[in-house]
């Protein structure tokens, strides 16, 4: 069995499935499960490469329940710099019409 054979094969095992008839969308879930899975065999490779024991090393199916709830509950980034008084922009002045007889 082949490195394209295993890969395929670790896809299905936790493929996402929706029914719909729009191939977009069906396009994104395949792109989107190919990212996980590639990323999970990236994620192991570098676990043997810095000696992980393998009770710590996280299956398929862990890594992408982690990567969900990191999805799900991750906060907005902080503002990256405050407004102080000189930043801000001066009062506009009121336009007020001035009516003439002609």
């Amino acid at each position: 069995m082949g490195g394209v054979d295993h890969f395929d094969q670790m896809m299905e095992y936790y493929r996402t499935w929706l029914k719909t008839k729009k191939w977009p969308l069906k396009v994104i879930l395949h792109l989107l499960d190919l990212t996980v899975t590639n990323s999970w065999f990236e994620y192991l490779q570098d676990c043997k490469m810095n000696k992980v024991p393998k009770k710590k090393i996280k299956d398929l199916l862990q890594f992408r329940m982690e990567i969900g709830e990191s999805l799900t509950t991750a906060t907005p980034p902080p503002p990256t710099y405050q407004v102080s008084e000189e930043d801000e922009e001066p009062p506009k002045k009121k336009f007020t019409r001035v009516y003439t007889r002609r």
